[in-house]
């Protein structure tokens, strides 16, 4: 549920279906109209769509692989040398 409601997928789900509603109810010329099943069945079937177009963008594609490659900055070797001995 994470997923589909991350705040940038949850903001362009709201505008995709204030944009649909809004479309939809600029098409009407009196309020009575709206309620009538024709209208009500139409708005159904656009909130459908945006859902159903929002889900199969964002819930079913499979999340990027993350891989970090790191490397050193710098090596460090250690050489120990030990002085002959007997020699003066």
């Amino acid at each position: 549920m994470d997923k589909f409601l991350s705040d940038q997928r949850l903001l362009v789900f709201i505008g995709g279906l204030c944009l649909a509603v809004c479309s939809w109810g600029a098409g009407f010329k009196t309020w009575p109209e709206l309620l009538t099943t024709q209208a009500i069945f139409g708005l159904f079937g656009i909130i459908g769509g945006v859902l159903i177009a929002n889900v199969g963008h964002n819930v079913f594609t499979t999340p990027p692989t993350i891989t970090t490659t790191t490397t050193p900055k710098s090596t460090v070797e250690t050489i120990t040398t030990t002085p002959p001995v007997g020699d003066k």
